[in-house]
C-alpha cells in the first residue's frame, strides 16, 4: 500500500486500486490519469511500470516482461506485456497498460504473478511430453501432421507448475493443443 501512497503523492491523488487479496498487488489500477510521458505509447507504459513496479510486483528492471502487442483504441492505445520467468512464459500472466493520446496512462490491469519460484528444468523431456499429448487425444503417431511444444509456467491456485504445451496437427483435421 506504500507504493500506492507514492503514486498518488508523486502524480495523481485520484488513483483506485483493486487489490489482489491472494498476492497483495495491483490488480487494477484505475480512476485517474497519469502525467504525460515523452515518447511512443510503449514508451509511456515502460516508464510508468518502471516507476510503480512495486504496486505490480514486478521487478524494477521489468526484466520479466516483453511486450506482446501494442494496438490502437478510440481513447489512445493498450500495450500488452507478458510475463516470463528465466525466459518461460507464464500462461495467463499479463499487464495491460492503456495509454490516452496525450501519453497519460489513465488504466493499467495486472494479471502477473509476483515471487515465483520455480525449478525451471523439466522432469519430463519434450518428446515424452509430445508422445503423452499424442496418446491424451487419440492420434495415431502415423497421421501426425506436424507437433509443436513450448515450455510454459502453468498458474495452479497459489503455485505455479513447470509444463509442456503441446500442439499436434492431424491429416485432415484442425489442431488440437493439449
Amino acid at each position: 500500500k506504500a507504493a500506492l501512497s507514492a503514486l498518488q503523492k508523486e502524480d495523481n491523488p485520484g488513483w483506485k486500486v483493486v487489490w489482489d487479496e491472494d498476492t497483495g498487488v495491483a490488480k487494477r489500477l484505475h480512476n485517474a490519469k497519469s502525467k504525460p510521458f515523452s515518447g511512443k505509447p510503449q514508451d509511456a507504459a515502460r516508464e510508468f511500470l518502471s516507476l510503480y513496479h512495486a504496486l505490480f510486483g514486478l521487478s524494477s528492471d521489468l526484466g520479466n516482461l516483453q511486450m506482446q502487442e501494442s494496438e490502437k483504441t478510440p481513447l489512445g492505445e493498450r500495450v500488452i506485456y507478458r510475463q516470463y520467468y528465466n525466459q518461460i512464459p507464464v500462461v495467463g500472466a499479463e499487464i495491460t497498460v492503456h495509454v490516452s493520446d496525450k501519453n497519460s496512462i489513465f488504466l493499467v490491469d495486472n494479471r502477473c504473478i509476483p515471487n515465483i519460484q520455480l525449478d525451471t528444468v523439466p522432469s519430463v523431456e519434450m518428446n515424452d511430453a509430445i508422445s503423452t499429448a499424442e496418446g491424451a487425444l487419440s492420434v495415431d503417431a502415423s497421421n501426425v501432421e506436424n507437433a509443436s511444444s513450448e515450455l510454459v509456467i502453468f498458474p495452479n491456485g497459489p503455485r505455479q507448475n513447470l509444463a509442456w504445451s503441446v500442439i499436434v496437427s492431424k491429416k485432415g483435421l484442425i489442431d488440437k493443443t493439449w
